[in-house]
């Protein structure tokens, strides 16, 4: 077998690759503004949940180098209450 030695071949982050497109909030779709809401569930404490987005997200801005931030806020929409979600970018 022969070695070939490439140039210029970007090393890739393997967290990167691990998460690309299993994200469940695709934070790496959104732009300036957007928002998502996520309806409040029985089973599910809305802090835990607040928790796990945020967590998610900072590990997300962690490994992409994302400038910009996340504003939550807990919201009723119609019949539903739930979180709401937007991404800011600085």
């Amino acid at each position: 077998m022969e070695i070939v030695i490439e140039k210029n071949v970007p090393l890739t982050d393997h967290r990167l690759d691990r998460k690309q497109g299993t994200s469940k909030y695709k934070f790496e779709q959104m732009e300036d503004g957007d928002s998502f809401f996520i309806e409040d569930e029985p089973h599910i404490h809305r802090d835990k949940r607040r928790s796990r987005i945020w967590s998610t997200f900072r590990y997300w801005r962690n490994i992409t180098g994302f400038n910009g931030y996340l504003v939550t806020r807990r919201v009723k929409e119609g019949s539903r209450e739930g979180l709401r979600v937007w991404l800011r970018k600085r």
